[in-house]
């Protein structure tokens, strides 16, 4: 099958969204023709083939991509919502083909407005997920595949990073934005008698974070940095807890996966979606309530987990999840 994602930010971006297109991207790309169209650079490890759209917006880079898509492309992935949903709908209706919407926005006004441009199959990421876009899909076909993580990347037996930060390092890898709630992160480990926090990640907060964590006195417990994806398993490895406490509608959490199945335990918000992917992997709070978030980074730096984190990140492991896409395309056939 000619298999087409649209991916505005890939190349440019490391998070969730992008993960998920050169992930599944791959693993697809061994039995059909993948195409990714992407306004960045192409992906070092990419097994399928890139093609760069230079463009400023996504209703422009969609529009390039649309003009010159293969029209017996059979089943057209996007991911971006709202404009790209819109067109992407017209031209799959106007050539007669597929269109798939994964959730990656979570529940809310841009998965409602993906819903309302009836995609042949909307992908619900959650049991959550799909409850609420049942209530919402007006006749559209909901399917439940979640997110994955690549066991041969990330696993405990990865080599550590070297860490210019006192021990024990809770990581959060996460964009630096308000929807992921770092601020509350900081003030968290700031309660802390002992502990670093080392945040992975950049975004438009960043200023505002090192300055909060400035007048907290976190000083040389705390470190903003990024690194290439390919990078990360070292920084997993060499961090004790990994914690990320987004809000409540957040659609997924890749790191999470990425951190089980590292071997790390879990600190998240106490929501459906973050109790069925981290399972009994970790420890869940009101990241709103300073110490309640400071006990459960305390909590799971004094629990022995074993290789719980693991065993939970197996029912994720990326070639399960490309398995489902596949029965997925067959039945749209």
């Amino acid at each position: 099958m000619k298999i087409a994602f649209l991916s505005f930010y890939s190349g440019k971006s490391p998070r969730g969204v992008e993960t998920y297109v050169h992930e599944l991207g791959n693993r697809l790309s061994v039995s059909h023709d993948v195409v990714v169209y992407q306004s960045g650079r192409e992906l070092p490890l990419a097994k399928y083939h890139c093609e760069e759209i230079p463009a400023r917006t996504i209703k422009s880079f969609t529009l390039r991509v649309l003009a010159r898509l293969a029209k017996n492309t059979d089943i057209v992935i996007a991911t971006n919502g709202r404009w790209q949903s819109f067109l992407c709908r017209f031209w799959t209706l106007l050539y007669g083909r597929k269109m798939i919407i994964p959730g990656q926005s979570g529940p809310g006004f841009d998965d409602r407005f993906n819903l309302l441009c009836r995609p042949d199959a909307f992908v619900a990421l959650t049991e959550f997920q799909k409850k609420w876009a049942v209530k919402n899909a007006l006749g559209v076909r909901i399917e439940k595949i979640p997110n994955g993580v690549d066991p041969e990347m990330f696993n405990p037996k990865v080599k550590p990073a070297q860490i210019d930060l006192p021990k024990p390092v809770f990581l959060c890898a996460a964009g630096l934005e308000k929807a992921k709630n770092i601020d509350l992160t900081i003030k968290a480990v700031a309660g802390l008698k002992q502990g670093s926090l080392l945040v992975m990640g950049d975004g438009p907060l960043r200023q505002e974070l090192e300055e909060l964590a400035k007048n907290l006195g976190l000083g040389g417990r705390i470190k903003f940095m990024q690194v290439d994806h390919e990078k990360m398993p070292a920084y997993f490895a060499a961090s004790n807890v990994v914690t990320m406490a987004p809000i409540p509608n957040e659609s997924f959490g890749i790191v999470y996966l990425e951190a089980m199945a590292s071997g790390k335990p879990i600190v998240a918000g106490d929501d459906p979606i973050r109790k069925e992917i981290i399972g009994e992997a970790g420890i869940l709070i009101n990241p709103k309530k300073t110490e309640e978030y400071a006990a459960g980074l305390q909590k799971a730096l004094e629990t022995n987990w074993g290789d719980l984190p693991h065993h939970q990140a197996e029912k994720f492991f990326w070639n399960k999840i490309a398995g489902q896409y596949e029965e997925l395309f067959k039945s749209l056939k």
